[in-house]
């Protein structure tokens, strides 16, 4: 995490630490250390380090929301489309009938 950060110009820490230590890490993993938790871009990080974009669901999750691949996107995108041809279909066929 701290060769990724420094690549990117950005620290993982708050303060004065130049790098995300053992210590650190292990206090943003305990349930007992409320006051210690990662930044956003520590858990964005993570994330990338381990290729795994399960730990940002916990953050989604209390905003009912959920991660979505390109693939679902798209998916997602094309059934749009489709449900607004299909009233825009029937949109027609009703000013058709007023002909």
């Amino acid at each position: 995490m701290n060769n990724v950060a420094v690549r990117g110009g950005f620290k993982l820490t708050k303060g004065n630490a130049r790098k995300l230590t053992v210590a650190t890490f292990e206090k943003w993993l305990s349930v007992a250390e409320k006051h210690h938790l990662p930044t956003t871009r520590a858990i964005n990080t993570f994330c990338a380090v381990v290729n795994d974009m399960s730990p940002l669901l916990a953050q989604l999750q209390v905003h009912d929301a959920q991660i979505m691949t390109r693939e679902q996107a798209v998916k997602c995108e094309l059934g749009d489309l489709y449900l607004a041809s299909k009233e825009t279909r029937k949109r027609m066929r009703e000013l058709e009938g007023q002909l």
